[in-house]
């Protein structure tokens, strides 16, 4: 659930972060570029905005690095004292058996031992399509299509897992008196 996230940025006052570039919905100015505070609101607006060149997949990138900056911030030692108040804004959107003194300790444990410049990420060799999934559908999209073969090879480099490569997902042609989709990437 967004929500949470948003609820855990306001419960740690916001998150310094450098916005790389302004951000518009319908035309208006939503989030200015430059270093800035982010509330809950704010961070909802970067982590979803996918208005660039390429996407879902910068905007995989870009959350990635925000959910990093947030980690680093929350193991500062100001936002341990607000675990509490973390946990009440998201009591919820969760369900758990774990007691809030569990909680606590694991993430007591998490601020103390993980190290934000040792956390790897990744995202998939994708390449765009635009078609349909079915010859029966009259209507066009566009589509990331996983490389099959390089997610196996992630799994394999990541994990030690040796897995088979998932058939290619097939795309049909477009239609010929179909009009250009907007939100084609190319």
């Amino acid at each position: 659930d967004m929500d949470a996230v948003a609820g855990i940025v306001d419960a740690m006052d916001g998150v310094k972060y450098d916005v790389p570039n302004n951000i518009y919905i319908n035309g208006r100015l939503m989030l200015a570029k430059g270093q800035q505070v982010l509330d809950g609101r704010q961070f909802l607006i970067f982590v979803r905005n996918r208005n660039y060149r390429l996407g879902d997949i910068q905007r995989v990138k870009n959350q990635q690095a925000i959910m990093l900056e947030l980690f680093k911030q929350f193991k500062s030692a100001g936002n341990i004292v607000r675990i509490p108040k973390i946990y009440n804004s998201l009591s919820d959107n969760i369900k758990t058996n774990l007691s809030l003194e569990q909680i606590m300790s694991l993430a007591h444990y998490a601020t103390q031992t993980l190290d934000t410049e040792k956390i790897d990420t990744h995202v998939l060799a994708t390449s765009f399509a635009n078609g349909r999934l079915s010859q029966s559908w009259t209507r066009s999209y566009s589509y990331l299509i996983i490389n099959q073969q390089a997610r196996a090879q992630l799994l394999y480099d990541i994990w030690g897992l040796e897995v088979k490569p998932d058939a290619t997902d097939v795309i049909y042609p477009r239609l010929p008196n179909e009009p250009n989709d907007p939100v084609d990437p190319e």
